[in-house]
């Protein structure tokens, strides 16, 4: 069937099912439609599968006008679907491998308004198996053409990629590496923080490799690409800021610990003043419980000496 006579996939298509020229086959299609949808808002994954393993095998569908439905479903393994909480690094790799694979299939065909968002696509399922390498490649290989170098964010993920790489290996946590030989590395690593952590004294400096200088150059030259694209990437600014400045970061750090330490001190100053406030308060207080209870004193040493004469001038008039 030509792609121009084929159904996109509009949920909430109320024109199909109030249009009487329409079959039931189309109605049945938009209601298997609107039931994906609401699959996926409701988060019934199993169902919202189902529905969209009918609807990719319906000749009418334009099942590539929502490839981001798909991408989810994909994405979203058996184990989660079960319930369980673990998933092995085995089935994590076959499913990012099928993404990969059906990501490329789909970028061969599809127009080029949706081949940045594809590639967009791609290179956060390579970030998220661990493929750091792999994702930047992708980026340095596409930018450079249309309609990719109009695309701001890729610049920018080619640019974090590319200053990630530029770490050294001793400083990079890799979760999910599918390669056995990086996570050996990892394993190496582990066993060598440990090893540091248990010692009393700390490492000492030189174990502190400097960053690749010219993978930082290249996440410059990213930034600022991505910056030229849209002046409000604040991101590729806060970066290039800190390649340009690498000891921003300490300064601010220590003028942070610095307003902390202030604000430490004024709390610390204002708790004092105010336990001193309540000092002389119960002082005063003290002081005015003890006026009052001289002034009773006083007064009932007054009633006595006037009783003592009522008593004396009551003898004299009985004699």
């Amino acid at each position: 069937m030509p792609l121009n006579n084929l159904l996109n996939i509009q949920p909430n298509d109320i024109t199909i099912s109030i249009n009487s020229k329409s079959s039931i086959r189309k109605k049945w299609i938009q209601n298997l439609i609107d039931l994906l949808y609401f699959s996926l808002l409701k988060d019934d994954l199993v169902r919202a599968k189902r529905a969209w393993s009918i609807l990719v095998r319906c000749r009418e569908v334009n099942w590539k006008s929502r490839w981001y439905w798909g991408l989810l479903l994909l994405s979203t393994s058996n184990n989660e679907i079960d319930g369980s909480t673990q998933t092995s690094s085995f089935t994590q790799s076959s499913e990012s491998r099928d993404i990969e694979r059906w990501l490329n299939t789909l970028r061969v065909s599809a127009r080029e308004e949706d081949k940045p968002s594809l590639l967009h696509a791609l290179v956060l399922n390579l970030i998220k198996s661990g493929q750091y390498r792999h994702a930047y490649d992708q980026l340095e290989t596409y930018l450079s053409s249309y309609p990719y170098l109009l695309s701001g964010p890729l610049h920018t993920y080619a640019g974090l990629l590319a200053f990630y790489l530029a770490q050294p290996a001793s400083l990079r946590m890799e979760p999910g590496v599918n390669d056995n030989n990086d996570q050996s590395q990892i394993r190496g690593r582990n066993r060598r923080f440990s090893s540091i952590s248990s010692s009393s004294s700390p490492p000492p400096m030189s174990s502190h490799q400097p960053p690749d200088t010219a993978g930082l150059r290249n996440a410059k030259g990213w930034f600022i690409k991505a910056v030229e694209i849209n002046q409000n990437d604040e991101v590729a600014k806060q970066f290039i800021s800190l390649i340009d400045n690498p000891n921003q970061k300490d300064n601010d750090d220590s003028d942070d610990d610095s307003d902390d330490n202030n604000e430490e001190k004024s709390d610390q100053r204002t708790d004092d003043e105010d336990r001193l406030s309540e000092t002389d308060d119960d002082e005063n207080s003290q002081d005015e419980n003890e006026v009052e209870i001289e002034d009773g004193d006083d007064d009932d040493d007054e009633d006595e000496d006037e009783g003592e004469r009522w008593d004396n001038q009551g003898g004299d008039d009985l004699d």
